[in-house]
């Protein structure tokens, strides 16, 4: 992945760009100690959001193939959040979440 970057100059020419390589990047999306009801709240409004975006896209009038693909990344992400609720719920501790998204 490339970034192109205008350099500050007094004239505006097309070869005042910078070209960053950018390899990797990675976001730390949450890190911390939560009890159950929070992470819970915190990963439903998360998985929400995924799902949302699914949801929109085969709204879009995807092809029947790119449909389905979708339709399958919901259920999947619906039983996800069924498997840490269940998971959370019967922990009544804090727990450690550290998440991240690696983008390369």
């Amino acid at each position: 992945m490339h970034l192109m970057v205008k350099m500050p100059t007094h004239e505006d020419r097309d070869n005042n760009f910078l070209i960053i390589n950018l390899s990797t990047m990675t976001i730390q999306l949450i890190q911390g100690e939560f009890n159950s009801n929070e992470i819970i709240d915190l990963m439903t409004k998360m998985i929400q959001v995924k799902i949302k975006y699914h949801e929109d896209k085969i709204n879009s009038h995807l092809n029947e193939e790119d449909m389905k693909y979708r339709e399958g990344k919901i259920k999947l992400l619906q039983n996800e959040l069924v498997q840490v609720r269940s998971f959370l719920l019967n922990t009544n501790k804090q727990v450690v979440v550290d998440a991240k998204v690696n983008i390369a």
